[in-house]
């Protein structure tokens, strides 16, 4: 693992070592994202020139609509991959990710909506916005109404669970209910940032332990969530929606 950018490794790639730096497209090269990740500890060096990339990526991107005339006419969806904090767990810090979706004119500007969504809900929300009936079942629902609109209920108010995996670990959010269950079946080693983390079954109320760092699993006063969180872990393709 790199902790520190390789400021002489400029020009490696893994089909080889480049002659002469890039010329990506991007607005910045590798050179000038370098020097520009370089204002911060050497640490967070690594992770800051990645922002960078992506955020010029991106930009480019959108550039590029921009001069073909569609990008006020195109539907703009941006979402990460992981967490900024406990990646490759099933923490809030490792599962919670931003999503943006920009299309002038039919999502309002500036909207924030906070009920849950999942990347599985991609699918059928860009179909409804495309006017495309999907002739199977789909394990998301869309969320295209309830951000046109900019009101949540339109589409997902009965959204109970959202259920997420990692290798054989498995966990259940339920944001209205501020609980979150993990099912933990791996063997990799636990984080010392989560106390329980080595423990098979773990229950959190994120409203009053947002870190979860009181493992409520075996409290008397949570069976029947714990129950609730059960059985959505043993059956992830009941309607959850």
């Amino acid at each position: 693992m790199y902790t520190t950018l390789e400021t002489g490794n400029i020009l490696a790639t893994p089909n080889g070592t480049l002659a002469t730096s890039p010329d990506s497209g991007f607005s910045m090269n590798r050179s000038e994202i370098v020097t520009a990740a370089s204002t911060v500890t050497s640490n967070l060096q690594a992770n800051r020139a990645g922002e960078i990339y992506v955020d010029q990526a991106v930009g480019s991107l959108l550039s590029k609509l921009e001069s073909l005339s569609i990008l006020d006419n195109a539907l703009v969806i941006f979402s990460m991959d992981h967490g900024q904090a406990a990646k490759d767990t099933l923490y809030e810090g490792g599962t919670r990710v931003a999503l943006f979706a920009r299309y002038p004119g039919v999502i309002p500007a500036g909207g924030v909506v906070d009920f849950p969504v999942s990347n599985v809900d991609l699918a059928p929300t860009i179909f409804e916005a495309a006017g495309v009936t999907i002739p199977f079942a789909v394990d998301g629902v869309s969320w295209w109404s309830a951000v046109t609109s900019n009101d949540p209920s339109a589409a997902t108010s009965a959204r109970i669970c959202i259920v997420s995996e990692i290798e054989t670990d498995r966990a259940v959010v339920c944001p209205s209910m501020g609980i979150k269950y993990i099912y933990r079946q791996s063997t990799v080693a636990g984080s010392n940032d989560y106390p329980f983390s080595n423990d098979t079954q773990q229950l959190y109320n994120l409203t009053a332990d947002p870190t979860e760092q009181v493992n409520l699993v075996n409290e008397t006063d949570y069976g029947s969530l714990l129950t609730l969180s059960l059985i959505h872990i043993s059956e992830p393709t009941r309607p959850l929606y």
